[in-house]
């Protein structure tokens, strides 16, 4: 059979260079011996790429099955179409045109439960979506891309790893998409992205790490951050855990700019919001920091008796890396006696704000207090 050679055609394919493959297809579809073999031998020499092979055949039976709300993550509508012409050309030639035979077969019961959920939900999210809906900012922005691309798709319900050619380890979680080109980091790191995402980049100071998800784009040295683009999503969010990153606006129609932008400077324990509707940025607290002392200095006690509380709040500072903003000349007189060992940063703020009668606020990503002073003893 021509279609199953000794060489490997299939080194560099993606999930939707699958579906689109005649002998992929015809083994799917019209599965012999021979094929069974080829395709048994290919996957043991090839474990890189058993998962994407894997979503292939998810994604073909999707077509099959007329899940076009699912299809469309990988395949515009004529794309569809044309491949379900295939499809059911080469059912027709062997009288099975109407049968759809599942395309794996372990475990059949709970893709059989998960078929009939994504029929009802297919069915609803089918009726609320045009017909003819724009391209996603992620299908414009690879639409751009001028190298061949390398994609990788988490459809699963758990978070997967990726490991990128430079070692930067990336966190996709549940039905997000990230590509990059084949030449990543021989020239620049860029990063296409449509979901959420948790990136620890290996530093390489002469080339800057860039992710591009909808309608921003972060741009750091070597970090750990988070990005959460879903296209359903009225909003795109960057989170820093270590490190430091920028964030500016972008159009997927406008050509990258290699130049000065104005951005958004982003510590850790800080985030920004970037509302799609009136395209704003709102730099921010993350919901709950947390100390990021470097692992050779010791973590706080946060347990305190008599304490000036501008030591308290210097402390603070310098375990959540949080700049808090408070009039030292009015708070030189309060002292603090509390045990904050477990309590989180809002609730430690709290506890010091009640017990010298001040206020607070979160402005810009600081901690702003208003205290009416202490009386001296």
């Amino acid at each position: 059979m021509t279609g199953y050679s000794v060489q490997n055609p299939y080194k560099h394919f993606s999930i939707t260079d699958f579906v689109t493959d005649d002998a992929f297809l015809q083994h799917q579809l019209q599965p012999t011996a021979q094929s069974v073999q080829f395709w048994q031998n290919w996957l043991v020499a090839n474990p890189d790429q058993e998962a994407d092979w894997r979503q292939a055949q998810k994604l073909l039976e999707a077509v099959q099955l007329g899940f076009s709300d699912y299809t469309r993550t990988y395949l515009s509508e004529e794309a569809e179409s044309r491949l379900l012409a295939r499809i059911q050309a080469t059912n027709s030639l062997h009288n099975d045109a109407v049968s759809v035979t599942p395309l794996w077969r372990k475990n059949w019961i709970s893709y059989a439960v998960a078929a009939c959920f994504l029929v009802v939900a297919g069915v609803f999210i089918w009726t609320k979506t045009p017909k003819n809906a724009p391209a996603s900012s992620y299908e414009q922005q690879l639409a751009a891309v001028q190298e061949p691309v390398i994609e990788k798709v988490n459809l699963d319900t758990s978070v997967q790893t990726v490991r990128l050619p430079d070692q930067t380890t990336v966190l996709l979680f549940p039905n997000s998409r990230l590509s990059y080109t084949k030449d990543f980091g021989k020239i620049n790191r860029t990063i296409y992205l449509s979901g959420k995402a948790i990136f620890d980049v290996i530093s390489q100071p002469q080339k800057p790490f860039l992710v591009y998800a909808d309608d921003v784009v972060t741009r750091v040295l070597g970090t750990r951050f988070e990005v959460n683009a879903f296209a359903k999503n009225k909003a795109v969010t960057v989170r820093v855990q270590r490190g430091r990153v920028t964030v500016y606006r972008y159009r997927a129609t406008e050509k990258p700019s290699t130049g000065q932008l104005a951005g958004v400077l982003l510590l850790p324990n800080q985030q920004v919001v970037f509302t799609r509707q009136n395209e704003q940025f709102k730099k921010d607290l993350v919901d709950n920091p947390v100390v990021i002392l470097p692992q050779r200095e010791r973590r706080p006690s946060f347990v305190y008796d008599e304490t000036p509380v501008t030591e308290v709040f210097q402390q603070l500072e310098r375990a959540y890396g949080i700049e808090i903003v408070v009039d030292k000349e009015a708070v030189e007189n309060c002292q603090l006696t509390a045990s904050l060992t477990d309590e989180t940063l809002a609730e430690k703020i709290n506890v010091i704000c009640q017990s010298i009668g001040a206020t607070y606020e979160i402005v810009e990503a600081q901690i702003i207090i208003t205290s009416p002073g202490c009386k001296a003893d």
